[in-house]
């Protein structure tokens, strides 16, 4: 929810006196000085814009706030909090910090401003606004930290842009008020420019505001002319970790996520390093998941291993796919999250390509893990490849712009499909994952594929 602030309002009277004014019949045009007109444009530069909320430390206690300011100068950098945005008003029932500010690689006149807000309880709300004394403050918006207990809704999707059926996808996003949105990868197309990037963060405003984001980088992430080719992409948004490759809590999941352009990850020298860390990383998260402290584990990346629509196989390395699918049986992961793929494709829970369990679930604590894509919210649909032999492994594919639902209650996960348009909120697939706590053997490839149920 947004609530329009007294700086914003001023400055919009200032705007309006200088254009002069029209009242009961009589032009009254007030003529402000060279030097007030100079001032009231400067402080429209420094007001703040392309507010968005992401996690960088605890997901129930905390929230981090990033935004932008023109002019070439950092007029300051502060977040403001309280119970309401009334409470905003006096200072004596507020919070507030500082952050950090740094000018924009590829717009050096554009300052990116970062402020993480603490002290919150678990699912707490709470209002807030971030700017400066010299720049004005923004509208005041509400949100709230993750419960440390679920029920928790996340909505993901990827390969976005700036199109009508974004925004469709956005709208639909927004009527439903998850607790978390998930990117994967392909944002917004910038491919560097600073321009769309600066669009893409006010045409997503009022979701990013009043949602938490987390992403994970696309091919299109890693065309800008810069070095590293990410580095647009890292410097506007605010991640825990390497910003590309990282990890996260929330309530009784753990999210692993990678950047699976793998050239580009050796371009930047970060390749192994990454492979070290999500081994290492799994590896604890299937420690903490056998000691009761979460429940499920899932792996968010731009690129699917596999599917049945076009597009997919020149990204794919199968030595590298091997080596990761490993990885999701070994340590127990429940999804794999992906997008690159402009349609929705789900498979049935895999082992090594070969499904093993071909119903229409619930599937409790099955063999393998299932693999999502959700790279419909925006760009245009991919054909189908195989519209009249579908692959064994998949499960559905559906041509249509839409985000994918993950309702997390305990052992069980929701999964819903959810249509933007034609119409909105028609669901196109759901199924059910339970993870009762049992251990399931780990295939090997030859097993998993001997054992595969026939089609």
């Amino acid at each position: 929810m947004q609530l329009a602030s007294d700086d914003a309002a001023l400055r919009g009277l200032v705007l309006l006196a200088a254009a002069g004014l029209a009242v009961a019949g009589v032009l009254f045009v007030t003529t402000l000085s060279d030097e007030a007109v100079s001032q009231a444009n400067e402080d429209a530069e420094l007001a703040p814009r392309g507010v968005h909320l992401s996690f960088t430390e605890d997901t129930s206690t905390t929230m981090t706030v990033t935004w932008f300011t023109d002019g070439g100068e950092d007029p300051g950098t502060v977040a403001q909090w309280a119970s309401t945005c009334e409470d905003l008003v006096d200072p004596d029932t507020r919070s507030s910090t500082t952050g950090s500010a740094e000018p924009l690689t590829l717009a050096p006149d554009t300052t990116v401003h970062e402020a993480t807000m603490t002290g919150f309880e678990p699912g707490e709300s709470f209002a807030y606004r971030v700017g400066s004394a010299a720049g004005g403050f923004s509208s005041c918006w509400e949100t709230s930290t993750i419960p440390e207990e679920g029920p928790v809704d996340i909505a993901f999707y990827g390969d976005q842009g700036l199109t009508p059926n974004a925004e469709d996808v956005r709208d639909q996003v927004l009527e439903e008020d998850p607790d978390l949105v998930l990117i994967a990868g392909d944002l917004s197309y910038a491919e560097g420019d600073p321009e769309v990037w600066d669009e893409w963060f006010e045409v997503h405003e009022e979701l990013h505001t009043e949602t938490p984001i987390m992403t994970a980088p696309g091919n299109h992430e890693t065309y800008a002319d810069t070095d590293p080719a990410t580095l647009p992409y890292e410097e506007r948004l605010a991640q825990p970790g390497e910003e590309i490759y990282y990890s996260f809590d929330v309530a009784n999941m753990h999210f692993l996520v990678l950047h699976s352009d793998l050239g580009d990850a050796r371009e930047q020298g970060v390749y192994l390093d990454m492979l070290e860390f999500a081994e290492r990383d799994l590896e604890q998260a299937q420690a903490a998941k056998e000691a009761g402290e979460i429940d499920h584990i899932f792996v968010l990346q731009h690129h699917p291993f596999y599917s049945n629509t076009q597009s997919v196989t020149r990204w794919v390395e199968p030595e590298h796919t091997v080596v990761q699918e490993q990885w999701l049986h070994r340590y127990d992961v429940a999804m794999l999250l992906t997008g690159h793929n402009h349609n929705y494709e789900r498979t049935y829970p895999v082992a090594y390509q070969a499904p093993t369990d071909t119903s229409e679930g619930p599937y409790e604590d099955p063999i393998g893990w299932i693999q999502v894509i959700s790279g419909g919210a925006g760009r245009g649909l991919y054909e189908i490849k195989h519209p009249n032999d579908q692959l064994p492994y998949s499960a559905t594919v559906e041509f249509a712009h839409h985000h994918t639902n993950l309702h997390v209650d305990g052992g069980e996960v929701e999964v819903e499909a959810v249509q933007a348009q034609f119409p909105a909120g028609q669901v196109l697939d759901a199924f059910t994952y339970r993870d009762t706590g049992e251990d399931t053997p780990v295939p090997t490839p030859e097993d998993a594929r001997a054992d595969a149920p026939s089609p």
